[in-house]
């Protein structure tokens, strides 16, 4: 059968052998979806730890000591330990189904009696964990119809991240609708994480850049009361990507842009999260080169642009990072050619460096306008260095692929370098016969 029209799933978490018991509450199930994995997928009955269930919900990292046992475990990163703890409890179908989550043992053995709750949560965490890629039709039912919100909160973010990889627009505005519903006023943590995920989609729901910038700093002024650094990171992320966008036509936001990111960068070291806070790295370097030069004190962004992109060369090796890499390396090579500096001619030798690893790098066929852009910059930074027979070459070579893919802007750029060289050696030519003159 097909769901939502889009992907071909098979409902093969409930098998017709296993009984299913009506909605229990006597599972700790309010906290679902708040936190790091795999504490947001763990479930334990309320008289076990009735305060660390609350913990949990308001996203408070519970303490070592906490009860249950596994639970603290788990929070200072003692995943076997928690295992063996969970190993020494009764087998109960909730101890089977957290074991799972820790373990990828199967969950539901077949002839068993298992609570509604466990049937929707092991598929659910099925395809969190990536054992699966497909949801089946309960999941849709139960983000409409399960009584609790932390759990229909769940079965939306799991179908959002199907409908993002199936390109199903429809099934994504449905679950949208249904996630902004469970937005309660006052925010707490899990309906500011809602409000979040919701927000990342609002290209989707039609809002505008300044909706959303509104509703970000709405769900962290409830998130940063709380342990979610994660979340709140990745937050500021988000936000720095939207002033990001708002930037392009109008300057000022580039600063807010720049001040997201560096917030970002206290929860994301380049020790825990490398790729990310190399990707910072680079989107900072970004910022500061756009920035419109106002003054002289203006030209320090260039060197903390310049610092931005050296530091992230350093996670974003040529051969672990291919495309991060190429990124890093031309936006450094395109920074030091412009770059105020009392060592320009140093700069460019290294920009003039970078550019000649690039090409090498670039497939022609695959890559065709990379690889006129990047010999484009290369013939700029020659010309810098009065290199004008090797600068000529490069610029002619970017010139014909321009032109055979009617990039007519870059074109009239090439043209206008080449006319710049000619008239600067016109110059040199004309200066040169006066000092003959002079001298004779």
């Amino acid at each position: 059968m097909k769901l939502y029209g889009q992907k071909e799933v098979e409902i093969s978490m409930i098998d017709s052998t296993i009984d299913v018991l009506p909605i229990n509450t006597d599972l700790a199930l309010d906290h679902l979806g708040v936190g790091p994995l795999p504490l947001s997928l763990l479930v334990f009955p309320k008289e076990l730890g009735e305060e660390t269930a609350l913990a949990l919900q308001k996203g408070v990292k519970p303490p070592s000591n906490c009860n249950p046992r596994f639970i603290g475990l788990i929070a200072k990163g003692q995943v076997d330990e928690a295992i063996q703890e969970l190993r020494n409890l009764e087998s109960e179908p909730w101890v089977k189904y957290d074991l799972s989550v820790l373990t990828g043992e199967s969950p539901l053995d077949t002839g068993q009696t298992y609570q509604q709750e466990l049937l929707i949560l092991s598929e659910l965490a099925s395809f969190t964990l990536g054992k699966t890629d497909t949801l089946s039709p309960q999941i849709f039912e139960a983000m409409k119809r399960e009584q609790v919100p932390a759990l229909r909160a769940l079965c939306g973010f799991s179908l959002l991240a199907l409908s993002s990889e199936s390109n199903d627009l429809a099934l994504r505005l449905d679950v949208l609708n249904e996630l902004n519903e469970l937005i309660t006023e006052p925010l707490t943590p899990l309906s500011a994480l809602i409000q979040r995920t919701v927000l990342t989609y609002h290209r989707d729901l039609k809002l505008t850049p300044k909706d959303a910038v509104a509703g970000y700093r709405e769900a962290l002024s409830v998130l940063e009361k709380t342990d979610l650094s994660q979340d709140v990171g990745s937050i500021y992320l988000e936000l720095a990507s939207v002033f990001h966008e708002l930037g392009a036509t109008n300057p000022g936001y580039i600063q807010e842009a720049v001040r997201s990111y560096q917030c970002a960068t206290k929860y994301f070291s380049k020790e825990t999260e490398p790729e990310i806070f190399g990707s910072i790295q680079i989107d900072l370097a970004v910022c500061f080169l756009a920035m419109p030069m106002s003054g002289a004190s203006d030209t320090l962004r260039y060197a903390v642009a310049i610092s931005s992109l050296r530091e992230a060369s350093k996670i974003f090796q040529k051969d672990s990072y291919p495309p991060q890499w190429l990124t890093t390396q031309l936006n450094l090579a395109n920074a030091l050619v412009y770059a105020p500096s009392s060592h320009v001619v140093e700069n460019l030798i290294e920009a003039v460096s970078i550019y000649s690893e690039l090409v090498k790098s670039i497939d022609i066929g695959h890559n065709p306008m990379g690889y006129a852009h990047v010999m484009f910059n290369w013939g700029n930074a020659l010309s810098h260095l009065g290199d004008f027979k090797e600068a000529r070459s490069r610029l002619h070579e970017a010139r014909r692929v321009f032109e055979e893919f009617q990039s007519y802007d870059d074109v009239k750029a090439v043209r206008d370098l080449l006319d710049e060289i000619e008239r600067h050696t016109m110059r040199e030519v004309a200066d040169g016969a006066i000092r003959t003159d002079t001298d004779g």
